[in-house]
């Protein structure tokens, strides 16, 4: 039998922006079906590494391999089409249009009608029928013809999150899928996460160090743009290192 492909690595990755080193040396691997968590204070690299691994930054030096495949050089669209989805740490949806028309749009990145831009949404009637089996599904059927600018917060993070896993990924970046929500949607957001098939890998990067340790059985955390330790979650809460990083201070971004 051949060796099992990670479904992302890093290999000694760095990114230096004029004299600051933003990450030095990074080295990851995720394994196919992987809840992997990041974490780190602010400063430490976290977002840079996302930008790195889905292509919106070019690294100064290493290598990024998706399911085996060197994509340093690929744009984010080709990494997409490879099995990437991402959310942000700001929601990124069309405001103004309504739930099941960012939907269908997701969906159309999926098919050769991608570049028909001119055509309205409303014609796609195989994706509309499948926008509204995803939303019926999620849970999210009853604002279909909501205008996204009406949402809240929470409700606009879980479309994201819907429209991320409907392009099918095989590997899922979720960036701060908890910042800004109550602790109501953020109970709401973990539940759908944790429900997300488990032949998706996911890295997750989460300022809720409970939120990571709930939904993640792997962490690594990172300081000053480099891995400080990888290991089971209960072996990176007794790091002794790790305490010293977040030694009183409660408000850290982990």
């Amino acid at each position: 039998m051949g060796e099992i492909q990670p479904a992302l690595a890093l290999k000694d990755v760095s990114i230096n922006f004029g004299g600051l080193r933003a990450l030095e040396d990074v080295c990851l691997d995720v394994a196919p079906g992987e809840r992997r968590g990041v974490l780190g204070p602010n400063g430490a690299g976290k977002s840079t590494l996302f930008h790195v691994i889905s292509g919106v930054l070019a690294p100064s030096s290493g290598h990024v391999e998706l399911m085996g495949t060197d994509v340093t050089e690929l744009p984010i669209q080709r990494r997409i089409s490879m099995g990437m989805g991402r959310t942000f740490q700001i929601t990124n949806l069309f405001a103004n249009l309504t739930v099941e028309e960012n939907l269908v749009i997701a969906l159309q990145g999926l098919t050769r009608t991608k570049m028909a831009m001119l055509r309205p949404v409303s014609s796609f009637s195989l994706l509309q029928d499948e926008a509204r089996d995803l939303l019926e599904k999620w849970h999210m059927a009853e604002m279909r013809d909501r205008i996204v600018a009406e949402l809240s917060y929470g409700q606009q993070r879980k479309l994201e999150l819907l429209l991320a896993v409907s392009q099918k990924p095989k590997l899922l970046l979720l960036d701060e899928p908890t910042e800004g929500l109550s602790p109501d949607e953020t109970k709401k957001a973990v539940a759908v996460i944790e429900a997300l098939p488990h032949d998706i890998s996911i890295l997750l990067i989460e300022h809720d160090m409970d939120v990571a340790m709930q939904l993640c059985a792997t962490l690594t955390v990172m300081h000053l743009g480099r891995v400080l330790t990888t290991g089971s979650k209960e072996a990176v809460r007794a790091d002794p290192r790790v305490q010293e990083i977040y030694l009183g201070d409660e408000t850290a971004n982990v």
